[in-house]
């Protein structure tokens, strides 16, 4: 059988000193988060994962992001809320939380910027801050040599920022799947455009249910732009929305579309 073998697996690498791990290929990723316009506070990163209902009922603690320390328990949390030097501040970057492996599709990461002073910031209490610029990046490893993707949003009025958790394997997958929810929206709606739909072209009633979530603001546009070219009149949006101006402003980008 000697004439039969071969290397299994060949990386090309520009780290001369590069030892592989299985990490690199399989995961989990790890991630870390810079927060660059905020209201003026001090604040820390809670970051709590959203798995597929078939799964998993409900959203699971990864971990509470501070200036030198990952902690994973609700008590360390709030010992370290006392320690202003433990605080995150403006255009520092977190440090690296590691993240889990989905088994199926889709898994979320949904990453909260919480005030250091909730009294300040009332509505921040339940999911953070939001009218935000965030960054994040995402790696095999806790190094930036080894980051497979990153990106900054802008998050408007939503609190957070939603990232989609690869479930597909290999380095391809957790390329290909990686993203945040506004990239992934407008992804989704480019496959509806690709169908060559127009609207107003369609059957006169077609109702059609979802239990898809928008957690962005271009969610709401995917959605609503795809029940146009696809025909549909009506429209109808499940609105859990943290606060009473939240509430007001999706109203009217839902009236703005003529689905009232």
């Amino acid at each position: 059988m000697d004439n039969l073998s071969g290397p299994d697996c060949i990386v090309l690498t520009q780290e001369p000193d590069y030892k592989p791990q299985p990490s690199d290929y399989e995961g989990p990723l790890w991630f870390r988060f810079k927060v660059s316009k905020a209201p003026d506070s001090q604040f820390f990163i809670y970051c709590r994962l959203h798995f597929n209902p078939y799964e998993v009922k409900g959203p699971v603690n990864l971990g509470w992001l501070f200036k030198d320390k990952v902690v994973t328990t609700n008590e360390e949390s709030s010992e370290l809320q006392k320690d202003s030097s433990q605080l995150l501040t403006l255009n520092q970057w977190s440090p690296w939380i590691k993240s889990v492996n989905p088994k199926r599709a889709f898994c979320s990461m949904h990453a909260m910027v919480m005030p250091s002073n909730m009294k300040l910031f009332p509505d921040a209490r339940r999911a953070g801050l939001n009218n935000l610029e965030i960054s994040f990046q995402a790696a095999t490893r806790p190094d930036e040599k080894f980051i497979i993707h990153q990106t900054t949003e802008s998050t408007g009025p939503v609190r957070g920022l939603y990232i989609l958790m690869p479930h597909e394997p290999g380095l391809s997958g957790m390329k290909k799947w990686t993203k945040s929810f506004t990239k992934w929206a407008e992804e989704r709606l480019n496959l509806v455009k690709q169908t060559g739909a127009k609207s107003k072209e369609g059957p006169n009633t077609i109702q059609v249910y979802t239990d898809a979530r928008a957690n962005v603001y271009r969610d709401v546009d995917a959605i609503i732009e795809s029940c146009k070219l696809a025909g549909f009149n009506g429209f109808d949006l499940e609105q859990n929305i943290i606060s009473e101006t939240e509430q007001f402003l999706l109203t009217n980008q839902i009236r703005n579309h003529i689905f009232f």
